[in-house]
């Protein structure tokens, strides 16, 4: 469930600016 909601965040992101996707990109690697 946590995979499935991160993937929708980066979605999001994504879709929202270039900027913040980086942002959760390289935060979701960290994790990762």
């Amino acid at each position: 469930m946590a995979d499935f909601a991160d993937e929708l965040l980066k979605i999001a992101a994504e879709q929202k600016g270039p900027k913040k996707g980086k942002k959760v990109k390289s935060r979701a690697s960290v994790v990762l």
